[in-house]
């Protein structure tokens, strides 16, 4: 098969397309348990003490960003939706993510079609999480720091277990200061109308309302 392959950003790949399509017939039936193995190697690469914690020494930036891409997509093609709703619902894999790729690689983690589990009910948390995050688009492609007081101030007031334990887990972020509002601050991500907010020149606007500064 060695004519048939290449090398592409230190990884093996497929050179012809047609002996992708053979190869994807001849193991079509084994789809889940392969997407199983590569979701338990991602994830043991960007969360090697097993714990959701998303923290490694590790400093291969291109590797760790390729496993981050990789562990949603493997998880939802190996149907296993509570394991992908625990590390889509993780702040520390958010966080991780958008410091290893971009936010809009983080945001088509969660672009389900309109037939998935997730879709199933309606306002799934981990669809406003999402929407939350596309919102937040705007603001986080040029200041990633942003993140927990978009998040927060999107989502304070949606009553979900779900967005309350990753809020839970941002509010115990006391890595930096950031502005915490009471209520929410910022459009929901249940809201009809989306308006994104132009970051440049308006960095004082992200919060509006009484805020509190936490240390």
């Amino acid at each position: 098969v060695r004519p048939f392959l290449a090398r592409k950003e230190g990884r093996h790949d497929f050179f012809y397309e047609s002996f992708k399509l053979a190869a994807d017939e001849k193991y079509s039936d084994d789809k889940l348990h392969i997407n199983e193995l590569l979701a338990d190697y991602f994830m043991g690469h960007v969360d090697p003490n097993g714990n959701l914690s998303f923290i490694s020494d590790d400093k291969e930036g291109n590797e760790k960003a390729r496993s981050f891409n990789e562990l949603p997509y493997h998880l939802n093609q190996a149907e296993k939706y509570e394991d992908l709703s625990n590390v889509l619902s993780s702040f520390a894999f958010i966080k991780s993510k958008l410091d290893f790729s971009d936010i809009y690689n983080l945001i088509a983690d969660y672009q389900f079609n309109q037939e998935h589990k997730f879709n199933e009910t309606e306002d799934h948390p981990i669809v406003l999480i999402g929407r939350a995050l596309e919102l937040s688009a705007p603001i986080l492609d040029n200041h990633k720091d942003q993140l927990p007081v978009q998040l927060w101030g999107r989502m304070k007031d949606i009553d979900d277990e779900v967005i309350e334990g990753l809020l839970s887990q941002l509010d115990s972020d006391t890595s930096k200061k950031w502005l915490k509002s009471h209520t929410n601050a910022l459009y929901s991500p249940k809201s009809a109308i989306i308006k994104r907010i132009n970051p440049d020149g308006k960095k004082a606007i992200l919060l509006s309302l009484e805020v509190k500064m936490e240390y």
